[in-house]
């Protein structure tokens, strides 16, 4: 894996959605609002609010980031979202309403979902992961240096939920000089 520098600087003030992983992983790192810094609107599909936001953990950070509840609202979308949803068994109703929400609205899908990821690449949509935005906001001073590397050492710590391998892993720890502790 290749860190894309380029593309993760150019994610600061953008426009995205959110899937609840990231919700839940900006939770579990206890810097929810840092969403915020690196986009200039947050999205949330009703939908997951319905579903994620009733968790207490994520209840109670949810005052912390600014966001707008939404949903689809084109024909085309919902049929988009109809057409994916046939031809990829696997993903979930909820990871692929974000995808059409993403389309419909042009804007970043955020995600740490292999499959998302790839979707958004087949369909031409932006989509970023944790990790992404973690960047993003270190590499435009956002937090400082030693906020990075406390934030990814716990991403990748038994302290947070969050699966993105090992690959990833070393990739983020290479790029960025972060050393294991």
């Amino acid at each position: 894996m290749e860190i894309n520098i380029q593309k993760i600087r150019s994610l600061l003030g953008k426009v995205g959605v959110l899937d609840n992983n990231i919700l839940n992983d900006f939770t579990e790192l206890q810097c929810i609002s840092l969403i915020n810094k690196v986009f200039v609107k947050v999205y949330i599909p009703q939908s997951i609010l319905d579903r994620e936001a009733i968790l207490e953990t994520i209840q109670s950070n949810m005052e912390w980031l600014e966001y707008q509840p939404t949903a689809l609202e084109q024909f085309e979308s919902f049929e988009f979202l109809s057409r994916i949803l046939d031809e990829k068994p696997a993903l979930s109703e909820y990871d692929a309403e974000c995808i059409a929400i993403a389309r419909e609205k042009m804007i970043y899908c955020t995600s740490n979902e292999k499959r998302v990821m790839s979707i958004c690449q087949e369909y031409e949509i932006e989509c970023t992961g944790t990790v992404g935005i973690l960047c993003c906001a270190f590499e435009h001073g956002l937090i400082s240096k030693g906020e990075f590397h406390r934030l990814v050492k716990k991403l990748f710590s038994p302290e947070c939920s969050a699966y993105l391998g090992r690959k990833v892993k070393h990739a983020l720890f290479s790029y960025f000089k972060i050393k294991e502790s």
